[in-house]
């Protein structure tokens, strides 16, 4: 084979295999039906943080609350969230703020104070989730109340692997 053969073979795999990506990435494109690539827009479709294949709230199914409870936990889902944004309403401008003066390198006093005050904003946001913790708990009868705590317990248990899941958990998966 001669040179200049081997060069036009080179040129057509060349040519086949960008074909063949294009064709790739076009078929994933329209298979995904041109779905963001990020998964946070499934949940904030609801009111409730709930993607719309669900029609309760993870927390009234666990506890299989009855419709009476149902109704006041709604009540207190809906306050939490609007009391959560306004909470994280005000620490975003206090980290534009922060953020502002960084381009301007004023790093100060005066953002270190914001750096204060963003951290008793993240006290107060945890405060809030606290509260409607302690709000969700008052609503449940004795039987809800361990199961409740039993899941606070699993959700604030620290995490080990990157999977977001523990050794205990991810070993009794895999046996």
């Amino acid at each position: 084979m001669s040179f200049l053969t081997n060069i036009k073979s080179l040129w057509v795999i060349i040519i086949i295999l960008i074909v063949l990506n294009i064709l790739s990435v076009s078929t994933i494109w329209l298979s995904r039906d041109h779905r963001s690539f990020s998964r946070q827009g499934q949940f904030q479709r609801s009111e409730r943080n709930i993607p719309p294949t669900r029609n309760e709230h993870f927390l009234a199914r666990e506890l299989n609350l009855s419709a009476e409870q149902k109704v006041k936990f709604d009540t207190l889902a809906t306050r939490h969230k609007e009391n959560l944004d306004f909470k994280t309403d005000e620490i975003r401008i206090l980290r534009e703020q922060l953020v502002d003066r960084m381009k301007n390198q004023a790093f100060d006093s005066v953002s270190e104070e914001l750096i204060h005050q963003i951290g008793q904003k993240q006290a107060e946001l945890e405060l809030i989730n606290f509260r409607n913790f302690r709000d969700v708990m008052s609503l449940c009868d004795d039987q809800q109340k361990e199961k409740f705590l039993g899941i606070m317990q699993r959700a604030f248990k620290p995490r080990n692997d990157y999977h977001g899941r523990d050794r205990e958990m991810s070993g009794k998966k895999s046996k």
